[in-house]
């Protein structure tokens, strides 16, 4: 995402958690599904753009910035309930 590639990945794991609206999934045991959600990114130029802009939005929930942000806010939370 971070690259400015459409995503296509499987529906199981913690990727949709991850990815949210920023790629398109199939199920990993689908290879024709796969196949047609490829098929789908190479012929859908409105579609690619999409995945791409939602990709540069999502990417920036998980940067290093705001990861430590949230590490720092949840240890202030944790210390100001333990004293």
């Amino acid at each position: 995402m971070s690259q400015g590639v459409p995503v296509a990945a499987s529906n199981t794991s913690c990727l949709p958690e991850i990815l949210g609206d920023a790629a398109v999934y199939f199920s990993p045991t689908d290879m024709q599904g796969m196949a047609h959600i490829i098929q789908s990114l190479l012929q859908n130029e409105t579609l690619r753009h999409e995945l791409i802009d939602r990709g540069h939005i999502r990417t920036s929930l998980y940067s290093w910035q705001t990861m430590a942000h949230a590490i720092k806010e949840g240890y202030a939370k944790w210390f100001s309930q333990t004293t």
